[in-house]
């Protein structure tokens, strides 16, 4: 989560946190005529203090006790979710069949909303896991309904909220699917940018892949993260 913060700001914060340590073990020590006391040893405090609050469940307590960090910093997504996803793998479908003479003929360009096929519903599950230096996510299908395997992040960029734009996430994952043909890929990499709802708790935006480009079959659609009762 460090990205999402001003470089400015987070020198000003650790200059302020090494200044205050240096000046409050000076006066302590000229008070209690310590001399161990030493104000080099307040760069060192001020390193244990940056230190334990970039501690995991450190930062998520203060987060819990004082909600408005999701606003003012960024969300604590940390925890598992549900997520939806409506492909538009449907209609891909929808044209090959078309154009093999399996189905109605269609101008995809031209035709009302109303002949197109519904975007497929595909059900998975997803962990997220949240630091100040990363974020992880993992999404699988307990189902095994779909040639979905699962899929890994491999790079999440967050952004914070400016304005009325909320808060969200930028990703590049790899997805593995549990069987290969013609028309699919073992293998292969996608990208999303999803938002967070802070009043329905919920993650939600536009994913896409490169998933049989060769073909002009590649895949995108909308993606939906609703995070379970229980946080971790």
């Amino acid at each position: 989560m460090y990205k999402i913060i001003p470089h400015k700001i987070l020198f000003l914060v650790v200059a302020w946190l090494v200044f205050g340590s240096v000046s409050l073990l000076t006066t302590l020590g000229d008070v209690l005529r310590a001399e161990w006391l030493r104000p080099g040893h307040g760069i060192t405090l001020a390193w244990m203090l940056v230190s334990i609050v970039a501690i995991k469940p450190v930062w998520r307590y203060f987060w819990r006790i004082c909600p408005k960090l999701n606003e003012w910093i960024f969300p604590d997504l940390n925890g598992t979710w549900e997520v939806e996803m409506h492909s538009n793998y449907s209609r891909q479908r929808q044209l090959i069949d078309a154009a093999a003479g399996r189905g109605k003929r269609i101008e995809i360009d031209k035709c009302p909303d109303c002949d197109l096929d519904a975007l497929l519903p595909i059900t998975l599950k997803a962990e997220i896991q949240q630091t100040w230096f990363r974020i992880d996510i993992k999404i699988w299908n307990p189902d095994k309904n779909t040639s979905i395997k699962r899929s890994g992040v491999i790079s999440a960029d967050p952004f914070r909220a400016d304005g009325l734009r909320p808060s969200g996430l930028f990703y590049f994952f790899k997805q593995e699917n549990a069987s290969a043909s013609l028309a699919d890929d073992a293998e292969f990499y996608g990208s999303a940018r999803i938002e967070y709802d802070g009043a329905a708790d919920e993650l939600s935006g536009i994913f896409w892949t490169p998933r049989m480009w060769e073909r002009a079959i590649n895949t995108a659609g909308r993606i939906i993260f609703r995070r379970e009762a229980q946080r971790p």
